[in-house]
């Protein structure tokens, strides 16, 4: 997931999963900004954990 919570494909995707997903590829987050995923730990797992497409 990027920092604007756009949701992003792996290439280790075998499967697609286009239908699990909404149209703007956004996820959905709480209004709260305390409560969405935080961009240091967004950014470490893009950086240890996900391989992009």
């Amino acid at each position: 997931m990027n920092d604007d919570f756009t949701i992003l494909k792996s290439r280790q995707l075998n499967h697609d999963v286009s239908h699990l997903l909404r149209p703007d590829m956004k996820a959905i987050v709480p209004d709260n900004p305390r409560l969405r995923p935080h961009p240091y730990y967004l950014d470490w797992h893009r950086t240890n954990c996900f391989k992009a497409a």
